[in-house]
């Protein structure tokens, strides 16, 4: 793996919003990409957030599509790349630059393989929705076998065959202002009926699976003190398994908006959950590979998401998590346990030549 590619990434800030920065990462992945004699194509190139897409491989007899983002979530950097007792530091490189530089090294080794074929999407709208890649992955996944998502996972995970989907629920209430000394009577509380909603959605929606959580994140109203508020609102983050959980959870809130006709709601389908449809032998294999080169092998669940979500959803096998193993995602102490990156390549060189 080249180790000046990944400092050159990860010291350049590509916050999704970031559009130049995102365009600098991307001209050097397509350096690197040139440079181990790859093909390359940036899609989309006339938006903010394009995709890069890779070709390695001469064949068609396996044709697998390997998913990485280059955006990150920090609007600044919170310092340079850095390298000390094996593990990497830096923002957005567990999450996910050290990820993309595994999909380079195995594009690199089947380069000139002639049964398979390895397709590489590389995003830079992961972090906000993948809004403006999502029909980019639609069609690749469309022509491939198999997806693999090279997110990183937690030191002591193997892979990842199942995520959570995630949905957004907004809910508003509508009231009648009046002044709260004089004419009280005459005014209707929206603070109240929203507060009164939302107990009785939170306690029919605790009846159902553990795995599924409906998280109150914000709760606003009101203005004033002496008003009666004539406005409330309160947002939701649900995550679910599968889509029946969701439509339940959807039924809740609709039977509360038709009970309460000063209720108005707004949801989002944000990701539908990833299921995948890898044998579990398949699975089997790739535990025993990883176990093979020295690292954690246990096929895990996760509550978070990513663009495994949707190659899932369009009806290929997904295996997730295959990007190094570290922590911190997110935060400034994000890491990246540097002998899982060798180690994952090894196993999953194996895999794919071997599935």
């Amino acid at each position: 793996m080249n180790n000046s590619v990944l400092k050159e990434l990860v010291n350049i800030n590509s916050d999704s919003a970031n559009s130049k920065g995102i365009r600098a990462c991307m001209d050097i992945l397509i350096r690197h990409a040139s440079s181990l004699g790859l093909k390359s194509d940036l899609l989309k190139i006339d938006t903010d957030n394009p995709i890069l897409k890779v070709i390695s491989g001469k064949g068609r007899s396996k044709r697998l599509l390997l998913v990485g983002h280059v955006d990150t979530v920090f609007a600044e950097n919170w310092g340079p790349l850095t390298s000390a007792d094996g593990i990497f530091r830096g923002p957005g490189v567990q999450d996910m630059k050290a990820g993309l530089m595994m999909m380079f090294a195995l594009a690199r080794k089947f380069r000139d393989d002639p049964l398979i074929e390895l397709t590489l999407l590389i995003n830079s709208d992961e972090e906000i929705g993948s809004l403006n890649s999502i029909e980019i992955f639609r069609e690749t996944a469309a022509v491939c076998d198999m997806g693999l998502v090279f997110e990183g996972v937690a030191r002591e995970i193997g892979f990842i065959v199942k995520r959570k989907g995630i949905a957004e629920f907004h809910l508003y209430s509508k009231g009648t202002a009046a002044h709260a000394g004089n004419a009280f009577h005459q005014g209707k509380n929206a603070i109240v009926e929203l507060m009164q909603a939302v107990r009785s959605i939170l306690r029919e929606a605790s009846g159902l699976p553990k795995e599924v959580t409906l998280n109150l994140g914000k709760f606003l109203g009101g203005g004033k003190l002496n008003i009666v508020p004539d406005h409330a609102e309160a947002h939701f983050d649900l995550r679910y398994s599968q889509i029946s959980q969701f439509d339940k959870v959807l039924g809740i809130f609709q039977k509360h908006i038709s009970d309460m006709k000063t209720l108005t709601l707004e949801y989002k389908n944000k990701r539908p959950p990833m299921e995948t449809a890898v044998p579990d032998e398949i699975i089997a294999q790739l535990s025993r590979l990883f176990e093979k080169h020295g690292e954690p092998c246990e096929p895990a669940s996760s509550g978070g998401c990513s663009d495994g979500n949707f190659l899932s959803s369009f009806g290929i096998p997904v295996l997730d998590g295959l990007g190094p193993r570290g922590g911190g995602d997110h935060t400034s102490d994000e890491f990246t346990i540097e002998a899982s990156i060798i180690n994952r390549i090894n196993a999953l060189s194996d895999f794919i030549r071997n599935i």
